[in-house]
């Protein structure tokens, strides 16, 4: 056969997997099938490796890169000229179907049946909805805003949103953050989104939206401090960060 046959597939395989070692072959540069076993490998090893080994927000950003090329994998891969033959095609299949299959355990199932981090949900969120609402923090009045800096990302489809924060303080144990969605859709208070707590101001902090209500046309997010056990309706003493369209 001419072109490349299982036998190819199969020494390609062998030199991504033993890449570390010092006398491992080389596969050749711009090969195809090379870079597909590579990414493969690469999300084998990101799916499987002991979570305190990988830093949390370059195991996110791996993760969304790793979505955004299974959802678009048809445009990256160009048809495989015949001389490739019947039995290249199977192994093309396997290599992206594991593909997707690692990435659909790392951010569905997670590890050992933990439940997927916080920031992996927003990177997938982010990933799989193109109209997915994208607004900046600024700080608000109270003095205990800190430095506040992140964002808020909201799908309206889904109904789904998180909160990133930078430079928000922590509070004493009698107090919470509680965020407020104004919905344009709708008369009366803004809606309760959930009260959450931030442990270190330096790192980043990533929250779930909790809307206790459907949201239709959010117009702003705010974050208030409130008592611990939080509060229906805010007097908005203390107003923290804003988010506006």
């Amino acid at each position: 056969m001419s072109g490349l046959d299982v036998s190819h597939m199969e020494a390609l395989a062998e030199a991504v997997v033993f890449a570390h070692e010092p006398d491992a072959p080389v596969p050749p540069v711009g090969d195809r099938q090379a870079r597909a076993f590579e990414r493969t490998a690469a999300m084998a090893l990101v799916a499987l490796a002991p979570p305190a080994e990988v830093p949390a927000l370059l195991h996110t950003r791996l993760a969304a890169d790793a979505l955004r090329f299974c959802a678009t994998r048809g445009d990256r891969v160009p048809p495989q000229p015949s001389t490739l033959g019947r039995r290249a095609a199977p192994v093309l299949t396997f290599v992206f179907g594991l593909a997707a299959g690692l990435v659909l355990y790392l951010l569905v199932a997670g590890r050992n049946g933990d439940p997927v981090p916080t920031a992996q949900q927003r990177a997938a969120l982010l990933a799989a909805d193109a109209g997915v609402v994208r607004l900046q923090w600024r700080a608000g009045p109270s003095p205990l805003r800190g430095s506040v800096e992140g964002d808020v990302v909201w799908s309206e489809a889904r109904q789904e949103g998180y909160l990133t924060f930078h430079g928000l303080p922590p509070l004493d144990a009698e107090h919470r953050f509680q965020l407020w969605i104004v919905d344009g859709s709708r008369e009366g208070a803004p809606v309760d989104g959930g009260l959450f707590t931030i442990a270190d101001p330096a790192a980043e902090t990533v929250v779930p939206v909790q809307a206790k209500l459907p949201i239709g046309k959010p117009a702003a997010f705010v974050v208030t401090v409130e008592p611990k056990a939080g509060v229906v309706v805010s007097k908005q003493d203390h107003v923290v960060a804003i988010a506006s369209l």
